[in-house]
């Protein structure tokens, strides 16, 4: 057996029983299983249940136990740690409606004690929430949207203890709480959580969220960092593991729930479809609504593409400058029209246009920045730092959007091939980016470069 014929078998997911490939649509995987999380994480599932079943654990143990142990208080908290390029930081998260005081006495314990409630906008705006600064006079780091704090009027004192704050936080999260049932300023923080979750943003802020409505329960989380109690410096992950195993919790990891829920969230709906008749072909088009972020995306489709075979793909990423005034700083027009071009020739092909990336997703106003330094014979990558654009990485949720657009439905059938042609080499995102997307790559067919260029954007 070829070692390429055994890298389909191994990830196929619908094979047949004498291991020989179905002549129905198969997709391929090369990500690993979901039960088998990053090395030294535990699972997701794992993760949600503890969220989950929290409150029905401490209870029991509570009635058998009959005392106040950290395994009984806490089993509902799971630990969730953020990108080591961002934050590098570990926070105790658990759903707002499931606190309790001796939860949120460990939860201060522990933590920073800077405690905050992750809410949705329009639970904010139910509440009179209203953001601590303005998103453009935000000059937090990771632009953290803190509202005002607030503590509940009823049934609280000072609003520092734990008894008050758990009430606090409670009261947050209930739909039946009003404005006027919180004093401002206070000692709970409530965060703007980012719609599209942790596919928009890999914060923790929107992982609380994300879990708590994986649990079933209110979209309202409660968190805090994690510090080190000699010192109260933040706890990193070697920390953050010795951590875990003395309270017995749940360890997860934010690039893990990305994971998780790309592989049961549809990122994109199909919202109209033409015939739609170009200078090189006449193609049918459908138009698609990202539920992350509202973008339309737009993809082509040439011929009788049903049985997913040797089909010709061009990932074209929108290019404002090049596609449709042709400027000669990229060759993006050119690339557009030889990949149409080789599909009719083909006579059957997709053509997966991706907007609202111009400029490598560094937007037009610095893609033109850009252009002006490479008078000066600036490269590119030094461009991206003197226009002061704060670099990004590719979420896993971005890629996966691209793959839900190529894989969605067409006339009953899924466009993504068990072996797919991929006409592109200068594309967004790169070949690496698509080779970690369920698609079988057969080989690369570069339209080729219309003019020598070496600065693109």
């Amino acid at each position: 057996m070829s070692a390429e014929f055994d890298l389909l078998r191994r990830h196929c997911t619908t094979m047949g029983e004498d291991g020989i490939l179905p002549d129905n649509f198969s997709v391929y995987d090369d990500e690993p299983d979901l039960d088998y999380p990053t090395d030294g994480f535990s699972s997701i599932p794992e993760a949600i249940e503890d969220i989950r079943q929290g409150k029905a654990r401490f209870a029991s143990l509570l009635l058998f136990l009959k005392i106040l142990s950290d395994i009984a208080l806490f089993a509902q908290f799971v630990i969730v740690v953020d990108d080591e390029n961002r934050q590098n930081e570990g926070d105790l998260i658990m759903a707002a409606s499931l606190v309790t005081p001796e939860a949120m006495a460990f939860l201060v314990k522990y933590g920073t004690g800077i405690v905050c409630v992750s809410m949705k906008e329009e639970d904010l705006e139910r509440l009179d929430l209203p953001l601590m600064v303005s998103n453009k006079e935000n000059e937090e780091k990771l632009r953290t949207a803190f509202t005002v704090s607030v503590d509940a009027k009823d049934g609280t004192t000072t609003g520092v203890s734990a008894k008050d704050r758990a009430k606090t936080v409670k009261m947050l999260a209930s739909l039946d709480s009003n404005p006027d049932d919180f004093n401002r300023p206070g000692h709970i923080y409530p965060l703007k959580y980012r719609e599209g979750g942790v596919f928009k943003r890999a914060g923790h802020t929107e992982a609380s969220i994300d879990l708590a409505v994986l649990a079933g329960l209110a979209p309202v989380g409660v968190l805090c960092e994690i510090v080190n109690g000699d010192d109260g410096s933040m706890a990193r992950l070697p920390k953050l593991h010795e951590f875990a195993k003395k309270e017995k919790l749940k360890l997860i990891s934010i690039a893990d729930l990305v994971r998780y829920r790309r592989k049961r969230v549809k990122l994109v709906k199909r919202v109209s479809d033409a015939r739609l008749p170009l200078k090189w072909a006449s193609v049918q088009a459908y138009c698609y609504h990202s539920v992350v972020d509202g973008t339309e995306h737009i993809a082509m489709a040439k011929g009788d593409i049903g049985d997913g075979l040797d089909i010709l793909v061009r990932m074209h990423s929108e290019c404002l400058t090049g596609d449709l005034f042709g400027s000669a700083t990229c060759d993006c027009s050119c690339q557009l029209e030889m990949a149409m071009k080789m599909i009719e020739k083909a006579g059957r092909g997709v053509l997966v246009y991706l907007r609202g990336r111009e400029g490598r997703d560094s937007g037009l106003g610095h893609k033109l920045r850009a252009y002006d330094l490479q008078e000066y014979g600036v490269i590119a990558q030094v461009e991206d730092t003197n226009c002061n654009y704060r670099e990004q990485k590719l979420l896993e949720g971005e890629k996966r959007l691209i793959e839900h657009v190529y894989r969605s439905e067409f006339n009953g059938h899924v466009i993504a091939s068990e072996k797919a042609t991929e006409l592109t080499k200068t594309m967004w995102p790169c070949s690496t980016e698509l080779l970690a997307m369920p698609i079988y790559i057969d080989r690369d067919l570069p339209t080729g470069v219309c003019f020598p260029s070496t600065f693109l954007l």
